[in-house]
């Protein structure tokens, strides 16, 4: 890194008027380390290089509008700081601090032609107002496509309005036709009832109305009759079984009576429920234990015994 670091340093004061922007030299040094910490391929390396190259031209536009009066700062703060100084101090900032490599590595103005400024000028009009032209002219086709919408719209609608006109005026006319249809033969034949009047309704006979209402008479009598007898049989119906039914709960009486009673036991008295022994509760069951089983002695303690 120190080794870079001098090197670029070393550019810059070869080269006074080079770009802050990464330079040829810093670009193959950048390169060359990384090829040689990562083992790049030849592709890597050159798709590498174009990606640093195109960065170059990048940073040069970003800079170079601020190049002017980023010199004049750098420049304004080392003469106030100068002024601070005294003279071995002014000496010895003048020979290691002062030299400013960043400085020189700021752009400068290009110098340009006053003819080819003049033409870039002219060339940048002309495509101006090309541009402008342009889009004037897209404009007035937008408002006429426009335009010719809203008359194929208004056409349309001029064209629906018609046909909607027509067909209610055909409706006017059938709906008047008939009518007159109507009127007209409404009109025929009250002329011909006029001519050929209806002939009145014959009277009733009054033999025919007298036997009619007879007729009806004996009808309601003889409904009347029918009615008052299925009353009267089904009432002498209600009397015979009621009777059948009295019979039958005095025959049944009869054999009750015939029958000898059992004699009733006396209630107990209330000394004799006193005196009534209580249920002794039952004696609660107790688990029978199980014989534990021998336990074993271990051949010392058979040993000690004998």
């Amino acid at each position: 890194m120190t080794g870079m670091f001098i090197a670029s340093r070393k550019a810059a004061e070869a080269r006074p008027n080079a770009p802050v922007a990464m330079n040829d030299q810093k670009r193959d040094l950048f390169l060359n380390r990384l090829d040689h910490q990562l083992s790049l391929a030849d592709d890597q390396k050159e798709k590498i290089n174009h990606i640093l190259t195109e960065s170059n031209e990048r940073t040069k536009t970003l800079w170079n509008p601020i190049a002017d009066r980023m010199r004049d700062e750098v420049v304004a703060v080392r003469d106030l700081i100068r002024a601070e100084l005294d003279p071995k101090q002014l000496e010895k900032f003048d020979k290691r601090i002062s030299k400013p490599r960043r400085l020189n590595q700021l752009p400068r103005k290009p110098k340009v032609d006053p003819e080819a400024e003049r033409k870039t000028e002219e060339e940048a009009e002309r495509k101006a107002k090309e541009e402008a032209d342009r889009k004037a002219k897209e404009a007035a086709d937008r408002k006429e496509q426009i335009r010719i919408a809203a008359e194929k719209k208004a056409a349309a609608k001029r064209e629906a309005d018609r046909k909607a006109a027509e067909k209610r005026q055909r409706d006017a006319a059938k709906r008047a036709a008939d009518k007159k249809a109507r009127d007209e033969a409404a009109r025929k034949k009250a002329e011909e009832d006029k001519k050929n009047p209806p002939k009145p309704a014959p009277k009733p006979d009054p033999e025919e109305v007298a036997k009619k209402k007879e007729a009806e008479r004996k009808a309601r009598e003889k409904r009347d009759a029918d009615r008052k007898a299925a009353a009267k049989r089904a009432g002498e119906k209600r009397k015979q079984d009621a009777e059948k039914r009295a019979a039958e709960k005095r025959k049944l009486d009869e054999q009750n009576k015939k029958k000898p009673v059992p004699p009733k036991k006396p209630a107990p008295k209330k000394a004799e429920l006193k005196k009534k022994p209580t249920p002794k509760p039952a004696p609660a069951k107790t688990k029978e234990k199980k014989p534990e089983p021998p336990k074993k002695r271990s051949i010392r303690s058979l040993r000690s015994t004998r």
